[in-house]
């Protein structure tokens, strides 16, 4: 730190106050300060080479010469009206020496004390040529502090000039501490308000933010929900032929997957906020495992791609574990792979490791520096050297902290030119087979037993509504619907309701206001919330109004069941299906012969097509074929494969053959 000498002290002259008793001591004082200037400036230069060298600092003197002026005080009252005037003037003293015998008012200690009451920055010399006080005594009355100094009478010259020099410095380097200490207050305070506007403004744009992403959560979940929820109404058919069945399969896995993609950008909030929590719950593993390869395999067939799925034998089925949080991981982990791999295959490996199991996604695409794999983990980052399809920067921030939720680490190992391995390993808790197919397979057909039971449900949304009501309505239940709060009300006074299914946002009266009133009434009547608001805090707020449960939007209907049956004790009647996939369609040796006798141009066109995932071209080639009498039959076949969406049999039969 360099000290500014203008801003330490604008007088040449240093103020000096001399208290005694006794006018010789003033005069004597007077003699040994009023020295030349010549003397002065050589002894003040010497002090300043020593404070140079010791506090390897530039003089506080600079071009000002010090000029001792001294004032006089006889009695202890007196000095202090002399130091109170000094400080009202704004030039207070730099040194006090201090007599202690001063008859009859109060000695040089007690004036200490005084002065040191109301002004305790005041720099003290006690002069005395007794011992009526010990050192120890004096530090017992005054407080040990470095401002107080003794100085034996007689006076020794040399040490008077240097005691009043050094202790002129010493104040003077004070007043820029002082000086400093306040700028530095100022500074602080400046920074604090600062830092509180910027909080301040932060809170407002996270509010923001988290009002955005509620809206958009809301309005993307609500038509998500009625499509979901009628594609599971039509799954409950007995009359759909197989080939509906598939289609609906589509339609089902890929809104579940747009579903997953909402929920990425809210993970991302939640990760920020520190309010990203495991849910568990029982799962087959290899289905999950399928049916993450039927979702990625169109885009793979698109690049031209082969994707593998290494499952070892000894790698259970029923587990429990975050199903949602491992499907997205592998969901993201594979599409990247997707994204950056030009030419060759990409492998999901599956295995036991040490009791965990251990996932590995490796591909044969561009690679990763060695310099950018520190930062891939980071959210919005890219390795710039990597070329493909444009993404958010957003898959892989939410694979390793959804990895290190689950008790993993998320690891990579990348060559430039080879490609990259991602790998992770987790715990997941084995369970019965049998147990586990009970769970997961078994649906809700009717309700047991004979009581009639009612339901209310308050929902603005007409499709929504609509849904839940034909739903409980083909089970057993008596749907009473309304929408909104308001309206719901009504029908709680003019029905006896076993249990009320509510949203929240609504006009008139929201869900809030509804519950509310209906609490008020003393009907005690059980109450769900569904909404497509699902933050935390949403969730948190609504439990904390008396709710027995919260479903989020898209409604899943087995949960839906399993809710109401926890709130109301209802019991239910299952049908048990096995999950059976579809038998996948065989290439028949006449089938691949019958290709292999196409046109060459024909059969690499089709090739063409099926790596591109073309169906429609597809289509229309086999509709071709169809119309010829010698390759009718493969026409068909493959129209059959097209029904059916089997890409897989598709590029066998074609790759075969090319």
């Amino acid at each position: 730190m360099s000290f500014d000498n203008d801003v330490i002290d604008n007088e040449k002259n240093a103020r000096i106050l001399i208290v005694d008793d006794n006018k010789d001591i003033h005069d004597d004082f007077k003699l040994i300060l009023g020295a030349t200037h010549s003397e002065k400036n050589e002894e003040l230069d010497d002090l300043d080479e020593l404070l140079e060298h010791i506090l390897d600092e530039k003089s506080l003197r600079g071009a000002n010469d010090c000029i001792f002026e001294l004032d006089s005080a006889f009695q202890g009252r007196e000095a202090l009206e002399l130091v109170e005037e000094a400080y009202k003037s704004g030039r207070p003293y730099t040194v006090v020496f201090m007599d202690v015998r001063m008859p009859p008012g109060w000695n040089g200690i007690e004036t200490i004390r005084q002065i040191w009451k109301k002004f305790p920055e005041t720099e003290m010399v006690i002069c005395t040529a007794y011992s009526d006080f010990s050192w120890e005594e004096i530090n017992q009355t005054l407080g040990s502090t470095h401002r107080l100094l003794m100085l034996k009478k007689p006076f020794d010259r040399m040490e008077v000039k240097q005691l009043a020099l050094s202790l002129t410095v010493k104040s003077k380097y004070y007043k820029k501490y002082q000086q400093n200490i306040s700028e530095l207050e100022k500074a602080v305070k400046l920074r604090t308000k600062e830092l509180e506007e910027a909080k301040v403004s932060a809170e407002i744009a996270n509010r923001a933010k988290s009002t955005f992403l509620a809206n958009m959560s809301h309005e993307l979940r609500t038509p998500l929900n009625a499509i979901l929820g009628y594609a599971e109404l039509m799954a409950r058919e007995s009359d759909l032929t197989d080939v509906q069945e598939h289609h609906l399969g589509i339609v089902q896995r890929s809104g579940n997957h747009l579903l997953s993609l909402i929920n990425n950008v809210l993970d991302l909030s939640k990760i920020e906020a520190g309010l990203m929590e495991k849910t568990e719950s029982n799962f087959n593993l290899h289905t999950l495992i399928q049916d993450v390869k039927q979702m990625l395999l169109p885009r793979c067939h698109r690049h031209n791609l082969t994707l593998r799925v290494e499952l070892e034998p000894n790698v259970p089925e029923a587990v429990k574990g975050d199903e949602r949080k491992l499907r997205q991981i592998l969901i993201n982990l594979l599409g990247n792979s997707v994204k950056f791999t030009s030419a060759g295959q990409i492998t999901l490996a599956v295995s036991r490791d040490n009791g965990k199991i251990k996932f590995n996604v490796t591909d044969t695409g561009q690679g990763i520096p060695q310099e950018d794999l520190v930062k891939i983990f980071k959210p919005f980052q890219q390795s710039a050297t990597q070329t493909g399809e444009a993404g958010t920067g957003l898959g892989l921030n939410i694979c390793y902290n959804f990895v290190q939720l689950l008790g993993g680490q998320l690891e990579v190992e990348s060559q430039v030119g080879q490609g990259s391995s991602f790998f992770f390993s987790i715990e997941l808790t084995m369970l019965d087979d049998v147990v586990l197919a009970h769970e997961k397979n078994r649906k809700v057909v009717s309700i047991l037993g004979d009581k009639k039971w009612s339901i209310l449900i308050v929902d603005s949304d007409e499709l929504s509504r609509n849904f839940l009501a034909t739903l409980l309505e083909k089970v057993g239940f008596s749907i009473v619907q309304a929408e909104n709060g308001r309206d719901g009300l009504e029908r709680v006074e003019q029905y006896v309701f076993d249990l009320i299914i509510s949203g929240v946002k609504m006009p008139i009266m929201n869900g809030e206001e509804f519950i509310k009133e209906v609490k008020q009434r003393k009907v005690d009547i059980p109450f769900v919330f569904t909404s497509a608001f699902v933050l935390g805090a949403d969730e948190n707020r609504l439990m904390a109004l008396n709710a027995n449960a919260f479903i989020g939007k898209p409604i899943n209907v087995e949960n839906l069941f399993q809710v109401m049956e926890q709130c109301t004790g209802i019991e239910y009647e299952y049908s048990v299906e096995p999950e059976e996939p579809p038998p996948a369609l065989t290439c028949s040796k006449d089938m691949r012969n019958s290709f292999k006798e196409l046109p060459r141009q024909q059969q690499e066109l089709l090739m063409q097509y099926a790596n591109h995932g073309n169906v429609r071209q597809i289509r229309n080639q086999a509709n071709e074929l169809k119309q010829t009498d010698e390759w009718q039959d493969l026409g068909n076949h493959i129209c059959e494969m097209v029904m059916k969406y089997d890409m897989d049999g598709l590029l066998k039969l074609f790759a075969d053959n090319s």
